[in-house]
């Protein structure tokens, strides 16, 4: 009764913009540059969307984005329609980070294209065109005479089309499938989600792969936490 109760009032927090609690499976993340799309993919922009802070500093825009907060480690670890810019442009101005550029994009790139045929979206079709015509050699040229590199330096970046003001990942289509199969661990050569009964809704669902995000305070596990 107490996980149910407290599952029912998550929900109700989360249905009110005056808590701002992120809902099941997003979380709230510094976006400092959208990359902005024509419909066939082509790139039209990187804009810098960081708001002026008191008129003296630039600060991130708080998005809500799928996904939880960005793992740490030396793994490849791409997000989902969001990411910084080493893995979204394949672009960094940190020398220490070069020689992970161009995998962490591929990575990046490959997990978009593996999904398209999943979700068949419009705006999701155009970001995978821009992923396999994007040349990563080319970001630092192209960023330095058309955008803000500081933009790049800190923060995560989003997807959008020309001449909107959603954000890709915001496209109902997308949200949909997000919510069907974000939390899904393969079972298998199929690939198939291992469903379970649910042991505060009562129903049917996917069993999640990890607990996102870590819990801190598990005994004989990282300090950063445990999933």
């Amino acid at each position: 009764m107490i996980l149910q109760a407290l599952h029912d009032l998550y929900g109700r927090l989360a249905d009110d913009d005056e808590y701002q609690i992120a809902p099941a499976g997003y979380s709230t993340q510094n976006i400092s540059f959208q990359v902005i799309l024509k419909p066939d993919g082509r790139l039209q922009q990187i804009a810098d969307i960081r708001d002026l802070d008191d008129g003296k500093k630039l600060r991130p825009r708080q998005v809500l984005v799928p996904g939880q907060a960005k793992p740490s480690g030396s793994g490849l670890n791409p997000c989902f329609l969001w990411d910084n810019a080493l893995y979204i442009l394949g672009f960094t101005q940190d020398e220490a980070k070069r020689k992970r550029a161009l995998p962490a994009f591929e990575a990046f790139r490959d997990r978009h294209l593996g999904l398209e045929a999943d979700i068949d979206d419009e705006g999701f079709s155009a970001v995978c065109r821009f992923l396999e015509n994007w040349q990563p050699e080319q970001a630092g040229e192209w960023v330095t005479k058309h955008s803000k590199p500081d933009a790049l330096a800190t923060g995560f970046g989003v997807f959008r089309f020309e001449g909107e003001t959603q954000y890709i990942h915001e496209k109902t289509t997308i949200r949909d499938w997000w919510a069907n199969n974000h939390a899904v661990i393969p079972a298998g050569e199929g690939g198939r989600a291992r469903q379970q009964t649910c042991l505060i809704t009562g129903g049917q669902a996917s069993v999640a792969r990890l607990h996102e995000p870590a819990i801190k305070g598990v005994n004989d596990a990282q300090p950063g936490g445990a999933k």
